[in-house]
């Protein structure tokens, strides 16, 4: 069971305690303190929507002043993007392999390097037709927000070169904080899809049922409520998109979707884990205790 604080004032995701280092990280490429930010955390927390806010109340004009890069690009896509939107704030979201290449790290240590204090000058040669309509380099005037769902490697001296020249947060909350941002933007959530008290009822079970080993995100819940709102037997989806444990999902299996009972359910539960009739019968009374089947 995880307790959660639900009188905690956060308006959302990134107001919480635990993200502060974000938010403050995107805003100082927004004012200009900095050229680059490097946020890397795992997915299915809200961050793409909650980035996009903080843009949007500083009443910056998207395409005009900011554009957002949601797709896997190339190294040479990059350096396309970069040259394309060379005096705005470029919000590349999760680019993949253009953030893991040579090439694709050397064209981001450009663009938020200066040499003599205030030029940033990109250049590649390249000897792919691709770029033919483009110099070979260029003065880069813009400022960059870059989210990684996936931790580089710190080993890889360019990376690690790469992440100094960004101010950097590394955002990795507890399935606590993360019940806590969910709690923050329950009218969001719901979008009146199910009733306040429905609601209630939902994040309670999703407290009680889960602990910092579950795989809890924003995702997840929003799934529960979609579970919640299509069937009765809604709580049994919800324990197996938390991850519960194996044996635990195939006495759900066997139990409730194949409906076995006695000799036939055990028979099935030692087939499928070789494991005692008795380990069966314990997880199956911890289940109905909690009324999940």
């Amino acid at each position: 069971m995880i307790k959660t604080n639900k009188n905690l004032k956060i308006r959302n995701p990134l107001d919480h305690p635990e993200a502060k280092r974000l938010k403050h990280c995107i805003e100082a490429v927004l004012k200009g303190h900095v050229f680059g930010a490097l946020i890397i955390s795992k997915g299915g927390l809200g961050k793409t929507r909650n980035i996009r806010e903080i843009i949007e109340k500083h009443r910056l004009k998207e395409n005009e002043e900011w554009i957002h890069v949601a797709a896997n690009i190339s190294d040479t896509e990059l350096y396309k993007i970069l040259y394309d939107h060379r005096d705005k704030i470029i919000f590349f979201d999760d680019i993949g392999m253009a953030a893991k290449t040579n090439a694709g790290i050397t064209i981001l240590k450009q663009a938020t390097e200066t040499k003599d204090g205030n030029n940033r000058i990109i250049s590649w040669v390249s000897p792919t037709y691709i770029l033919k309509e483009y110099p070979h380099s260029f003065e880069f005037e813009g400022r960059l927000i870059m989210c990684l769902n996936i931790k580089p490697n710190d080993n890889n001296e360019d990376i690690a070169a790469l992440k100094s020249r960004f101010l950097s947060c590394y955002l990795e909350p507890s399935n606590k904080t993360v019940l806590e941002m969910i709690y923050s933007i329950r009218q969001k959530l719901s979008e009146d899809l199910i009733s306040t008290e429905d609601f209630e009822e939902i994040f309670d079970y999703v407290c009680e049922e889960s602990d910092e080993n579950s795989e809890l995100n924003i995702r997840v819940f929003k799934n529960a409520i979609v579970w919640h709102r299509m069937t009765k037997n809604w709580q049994k989806h919800v324990l197996e998109d938390l991850g519960f444990d194996d044996d635990t999902r195939y006495v759900i299996d066997i139990s409730s979707n194949k409906g076995l009972r006695g000799k036939a359910a055990t028979h099935e539960w030692v087939h499928l884990t070789g494991k005692r009739k008795s380990a069966y019968y314990s997880i199956l009374r911890q289940l109905k205790s909690k009324f999940i089947i």
